[in-house]
């Protein structure tokens, strides 16, 4: 519940498509920055067009860096503007970089499909929340305690349920010091948790 699970077969696929993307976004990034040098003035204005546009989203490290999800976003905005944005589209073509935004394109198109399965994957595996957990964990414990109290007069204070109940109470103890130390905390709201009631 608190971890999600990484046993996913779709997680190596991601990871690969990843590294595939990252190398066709590398791949546009360096051959922009080498026509800043080219000895024909159209080039070196394409590639200054080019990479003014792309510095819009940051520099290329942070674009190659950041979360799966944000990077995503990032490529299919960037793979837009080089196909349909007339000069961005004329710059793309004159540097001979068009196989190189269609094959970013495939490799952002494949994860981002692959991304979703896992996450559907995810949900279908993890249907509960943490909120029903902690119902249940607490209708569990109070039947616990009854039981345990039960017992208890049932053997009239024996040694065994005497030593019980007084661990159980040391950790009801400090389960209450948690949950008051967190109330005095400013956090995002969250469902209440009761406080434990000791056990007899």
């Amino acid at each position: 519940m608190f971890k999600t699970d990484q046993s996913s077969l779709i997680t190596a696929v991601i990871e690969t498509l990843d590294i595939r993307r990252d190398s066709a976004f590398w791949g546009i990034s360096k051959n922009i920055d080498s026509y800043a040098h080219h000895f024909t003035p159209a080039m070196v204005t394409a590639s200054t067009l080019l990479s003014e546009h792309l510095s819009i989203f940051g520099t290329a490290t942070e674009v190659a860096t950041s979360n799966l999800q944000s990077e995503t976003a990032t490529i299919r905005s960037i793979v837009t503007d080089f196909t349909t944005t007339v000069n961005l589209v004329a710059a793309i073509t004159l540097l001979g970089l068009t196989t190189w935004v269609s094959e970013l394109k495939t490799a952002n198109d494949a994860l981002a499909v692959k991304y979703l399965e896992r996450t559907v994957e995810i949900g279908a595996a993890n249907p509960n929340t943490i909120k029903d957990k902690r119902l249940e964990a607490n209708a569990g414990y109070f039947e616990l305690r009854d039981m345990i109290n039960g017992y208890n007069t049932i053997s009239k204070g024996a040694t065994m349920y005497t030593k019980t109940t007084s661990e159980l109470n040391a950790l009801i103890a400090q389960y209450n010091l948690v949950l008051t130390n967190r109330a005095a905390t400013p956090t995002p709201p969250t469902p209440p948790t009761p406080p434990v009631g000791p056990v007899a």
